[in-house]
């Protein structure tokens, strides 16, 4: 899908990202970011936006994020995310392996972010994956028949023992 086309989306927020403050990247997410995205896909949208300098310094607290109740768009603090990346979160560190064309917007500081994105990729991904996995995991095996449940057990098992060998990151 064509940058045209998401814009003419109905659920492209169109006059959020228009006031966004400072903003230095925005870019897909979700399905849309992997390539799996369908006719019936919602647009997920993240970014980062330049904390003013009172939040930087200290002065006032750091906004952290900026949501949209309209769409599934979040766009983050400079700060804040940060602090997400440096801690391989799964709902952010995707935004550092888009294609050029799925930036919807890229300033020169953006750039050199994602320039430098190979210092926030580390074995600590392993373990912040390896939670997300398993918490999907137990809500698979809490919904799920008693047969299945076991499957899914066995699943969990390997899953925690991979996570163990890998020793968890600091």
């Amino acid at each position: 899908m064509t940058l045209k086309e998401l814009k003419q989306r109905k659920d492209y927020p169109t006059n959020f990202i228009k006031n966004i403050p400072d903003p230095i990247l925005i870019g897909l997410g979700g399905s849309f970011a992997y390539g799996t995205n369908t006719d019936t896909s919602d647009l997920d949208i993240r970014g980062i936006y330049r904390n003013p300098l009172d939040e930087l310094i200290g002065i006032k607290k750091d906004s952290e994020q900026i949501t949209d109740p309209n769409s599934d768009t979040v766009i983050y603090s400079f700060k804040k995310m940060i602090q997400l990346l440096a801690n391989c979160n799964p709902n952010t560190i995707e935004i550092l392996g888009l294609k050029d064309e799925q930036y919807l917007l890229l300033t020169d500081e953006g750039r050199l972010l994602l320039d430098q994105k190979e210092i926030f990729l580390s074995k600590r991904a392993i373990y912040t994956f390896g939670q997300y996995a398993l918490s999907q995991l137990n809500r698979l095996i809490n919904k799920s028949g008693r047969a299945q449940g076991e499957i899914l057990s066995n699943e969990h098992r390997s899953l925690s023992k991979s996570m163990n060998a890998v020793n968890n990151p600091i």
